[in-house]
């Protein structure tokens, strides 16, 4: 099989086109890659086994035309010209587009060259926009106020649901949203979850990378991930006064980066915390394991939105796989698994009294978060992992072009 992924942004680096890519590469398939291209990269590429194909860089002096070239708006004519260039020249036997912004180009690709296209749904675009415009408003500037509008989106998304062959889609909550909205046919649409590569996150132990060596001694919470208004950080970050008059040796470390970073600094200047919390930034893809193996407690505390409701985010099966007990605010995808594995405790979305409670319960109580660590890593290992993953994706695939 040789496959055209498109994925609307820059290469290397995503951790769900690099896990997708491998498991085609490891069935001796064919993946060709066409990403966007703002740092004047070669304009094609191999990386680990995958062909790159990058869009053009014309203008060194003028940036703003060469993202207006490289903007990943749902149809571009710039993005489909470069696809159906490989698609032509390698001779591709189907499509699989990321996300839903390019997904009416994969379905015009389809058409012209007469293979099936998948729409990848790794994040519910349109919900994922209304987060945005109601967390992050003031940060979101030019093209990006322009042109990503929840409400534009859901039109597209209705049309893209009609004309695609099959969807990918994290969680149970976002099928059951496509379901309900659209009518789409059960068996158009198969879960493949944000799981991890066991080889890479089990066994470990605490190493303490970086800036970690010298918080050996204290309790880490830490959070991993885009910094997003919705993912609660400033709820946890105002909650770390009160953690540390009972758990006095406590620092919540956040590797990351995102538009909502700039408001939680200041944030924790203003409570001056800079000693109890700490922003390492983006980390080597390599050491995020060891950051949470060296840490004490993983939290994602998302507010409770249309979007987080429906979502699940990597990390959680991350700090499962490590063994790293977990709190989570108790929006419907993550206390699903939370319940039926008992990996870690749930407290009330947007609840910073709650928040502390279940935080302080865990930190005093050392058995208890041995417990949960077991069972996280045996849910792993049984369950939540890319190896039952991706041998989904294999099939679908391979399904899809005989019958087409």
């Amino acid at each position: 099989m040789k496959m055209l992924f498109i994925y609307d942004g820059e290469y290397p680096w995503d951790i769900r086109v690099a896990k997708i890519s491998k498991s085609l590469l490891k069935e001796k398939h064919d993946v060709y890659l066409v990403c966007r291209n703002y740092n004047a990269e070669p304009l094609e590429e191999e990386f680990n086994g995958l062909r790159i194909f990058r869009l053009p860089f014309l203008f060194r002096n003028l940036l703003f035309f060469n993202k207006l070239i490289n903007f990943p708006v749902f149809f571009s004519p710039f993005w489909l010209i470069r696809s159906a260039q490989i698609i032509f020249r390698n001779k591709c036997h189907l499509i699989l587009v990321r996300d839903l912004p390019l997904a009416l180009t994969g379905i015009l690709l389809s058409k012209l060259f007469n293979i099936p296209v998948v729409l990848d749904m790794a994040e519910v675009y349109p919900e994922a926009l209304r987060s945005n415009w109601m967390f992050d408003k003031n940060k979101m500037k030019g093209l990006n106020y322009l042109l990503r509008n929840p409400v534009f989106a859901e039109i597209i998304e209705k049309i893209v649901v009609k004309f695609i062959n099959h969807i990918f889609v994290v969680s149970e909550e976002s099928k059951k949203r496509l379901l309900e909205r659209y009518l789409s046919p059960e068996d158009k649409i198969t879960i493949i979850g944000n799981t991890p590569e066991l080889s890479i996150f089990y066994p470990r132990h605490p190493t303490y990378p970086g800036s970690l060596s010298y918080l050996r001694n204290k309790n880490i919470i830490l959070f991993s991930g885009f910094i997003l208004g919705d993912r609660g950080l400033e709820l946890a970050i105002r909650a770390m006064p009160k953690v540390l008059q009972k758990v006095k040796n406590t620092c919540l470390i956040i590797v990351g980066e995102g538009i909502g970073k700039e408001n939680l600094v200041r944030v924790v200047r203003e409570l001056n915390l800079n000693e109890n919390v700490i922003f390492e930034g983006w980390v080597d893809n390599h050491l995020l394991p060891d950051y949470i193996a060296s840490s004490t407690l993983g939290i994602l505390p998302f507010y409770s939105c249309a979007h987080t409701e429906i979502t699940l985010a990597n990390k959680l099966f991350d700090y499962m796989a490590v063994g790293l007990p977990v709190v989570v605010s108790d929006v419907k995808p993550m206390q699903g698994i939370i319940d039926a594995e008992h990996c870690g405790i749930c407290f009330k979305a947007n609840d910073s009294t709650d928040f502390v409670n279940k935080v302080i319960s865990l930190l005093n109580n050392p058995p208890k978060r041995s417990e949960m660590s077991r069972r996280g890593i045996e849910a792993s290992v049984k369950k939540y992992n890319w190896e039952n993953d991706s041998g989904k994706i294999v099939n679908v695939l391979s399904q899809l072009i005989k019958v087409y």
